[in-house]
């Protein structure tokens, strides 16, 4: 009869326990030791939903609950935003390692893993596109144009697939909302 009263006990403080999240970051130089990282909403931050922690070590942490995992910005004061870039994070129950840097990362859990992925594909697409007009503004032949067009609108049509099958498989949760807001999928 106490064994039955101890499982549900059991099972709430396990779950209670698992909308903890820890986020852990470093910065790639010295210089930035004492300076302020933020952890914000996307959109109307407040001095209530606005975390802040001080760079010691060329690190910072953060550390929560949450209910409901959401997507967030970690970013520095604007200054430091030439150097540092912002980056998205997915609040979501688990440890999450983030590298703020030039171009700054996040891993951990589930859904930081994908937006990771999900920001490199995106990155090396915009890459490609731009040197790909770039060679279309530059081309004199109306041949190689018209290839070069077609390439481009090629690796658009891709993305837009690419991006169709991540919300798709992200459905219902903070990340898929994000990327289907962000790109009309």
């Amino acid at each position: 009869m106490k064994l039955i009263r101890i499982i549900p006990l059991f099972l709430l403080i396990s779950c209670a326990g698992s909308s903890k999240y820890e986020i852990k970051g470093t910065l790639p130089d010295p210089k930035f030791n004492s300076e302020w990282v933020f952890l914000a909403p996307l959109t109307g931050g407040t001095a209530q939903t606005v975390d802040s922690v001080r760079v010691k070590k060329q690190s910072f942490s953060f550390r929560g609950r949450t209910e409901q995992p959401g997507v967030k910005v970690i970013r520095m004061r604007p200054i430091m935003r030439l150097e540092i870039q912002e980056l998205l994070v997915i609040v979501e129950p688990g440890k999450i390692q983030v590298t703020l840097d030039s171009l700054s990362s996040v891993t951990g859990t589930p859904q930081n893993d994908a937006l990771q992925s999900w920001k490199e594909f995106k990155a090396q697409t915009d890459r490609t596109l731009l040197m790909l007009q770039q060679m279309i503004d530059a081309a004199t032949d109306d041949t190689v144009k018209t290839k070069l067009t077609s390439r481009r609108d090629q690796i658009v049509t891709d993305f837009n697939e690419y991006n169709r099958l991540f919300v798709k498989s992200n459905k219902g949760n903070a990340l898929g909302d994000f990327v289907s807001k962000l790109t009309g999928q």
